[in-house]
């Protein structure tokens, strides 16, 4: 999340599943993913299935590049020189 409260992106999965709050800010997109009508001061989410939470994840997964995000050629773009 935007303010690092949470510690994974399951843990961000989670909050969107099911721990949304209701207020002026909230997109109204996210309120249409709900598909539940419910009470207006409850808190909604995206209602996903377990499996869909697991494909989210593996699919982020690999936009990581580990060898890009360690290689010290792209760690300082201030140095003059390579290590």
């Amino acid at each position: 999340m935007h303010d690092g409260r949470f510690e994974t992106i399951e843990d961000v999965l989670v909050h969107y599943n099911a721990g949304i709050q209701h207020s002026s800010t909230v997109s109204p997109l996210t309120l249409q993913a709900d598909n539940v009508t419910s009470d207006p001061d409850a808190s909604f989410g995206l209602n996903l299935e377990p499996f869909e939470v697991d494909a989210i994840v593996a699919f982020l997964d690999t936009l990581t590049d580990e060898s890009f995000l360690t290689n010290p050629r792209f760690s300082n773009p201030f140095l003059t020189e390579l290590p």
